[in-house]
């Protein structure tokens, strides 16, 4: 009879004691990653506007980014952008328009889905890391961005790895869904001129080949070098927030 009295005591114990690590398992699961910026965003200047974000930038060493530099669609005017600069002080986040009204000469074509982005730029680090090492590669500072696929609908993290110098050793993509490693480019210390071999003999089959895929890495990084137009004003946007 005692002894059954103690199995079942801990059972029941035993019961008490995983809940709360089944609960933390269920929690986390539901945890959206990043989501600081478009709650920052919609406190700020409301729920239109975080809900038409197409690109986040930002960069940092060890750490996340304390400060990211949003874009996205202006949600009064369906052909112009706005960006704003999200910033973390003193453990809070705060919106703000950017300092020079900047918008994108080449825009994302879909908004990012923040219900499908369960990686967070630490966790899209991890993966870099791991792909720099086995390329041999070494870097201290990122330069973050997310935008989603034009195709799949899924938002990545373009990840510009450089040194100390600035220099960018390698570039990956990461699904931020996922977590996969998507691309991956790293830069030899000293690039290859073109015509320094190909003046003097013909390129082999495989130096062809390996010509090819140079071009379509270089494609890929291009693809994500969205650059800013800093004299493009978007003034009008914020006034007409507190219209």
């Amino acid at each position: 009879m005692l002894e059954r009295y103690v199995v079942d005591f801990y059972t029941i114990s035993m019961r008490f004691i995983l809940f709360p690590a089944v609960f933390v398992v269920i929690c986390q699961s539901v945890i959206l990653a990043n989501p600081e910026v478009p709650k920052t965003v919609a406190v700020g200047y409301g729920q239109a506007t975080s809900d038409n974000l197409l690109l986040l930038k930002g960069e940092a060493d060890r750490y996340e980014p304390t400060e990211w530099l949003v874009f996205g669609r202006d949600p009064f005017r369906r052909d112009e952008q706005v960006s704003l600069v999200v910033t973390l002080d003193k453990g809070r986040w705060s919106a703000e328009p950017s300092g020079l009204g900047s918008v994108l000469r080449k825009v994302p074509t879909r908004v990012i889905d923040f219900s499908l982005v369960k990686e967070r730029s630490s966790d899209a680090l991890k993966v870099a890391k791991k792909a720099a090492e086995l390329a041999q590669a070494e870097f201290s500072r990122v330069g973050y961005q997310l935008a989603t696929n034009a195709e799949t609908g899924v938002p990545e993290w373009g990840m510009a790895l450089m040194d100390a110098t600035g220099y960018e050793v390698g570039f990956c993509i990461v699904s931020a869904q996922t977590g996969a490693l998507l691309f991956q480019s790293w830069t030899p210390l000293v690039e290859e001129r073109d015509g320094l071999l190909g003046g003097l003999r013909p390129r082999t089959e495989e130096e062809e080949g390996e010509r090819a895929a140079h071009a379509v890495k270089k494609g890929v990084r291009k693809a994500w070098d969205w650059s800013e137009n800093a004299g493009k004003q978007t003034g009008n946007f914020f006034r007409g927030l507190f219209r």
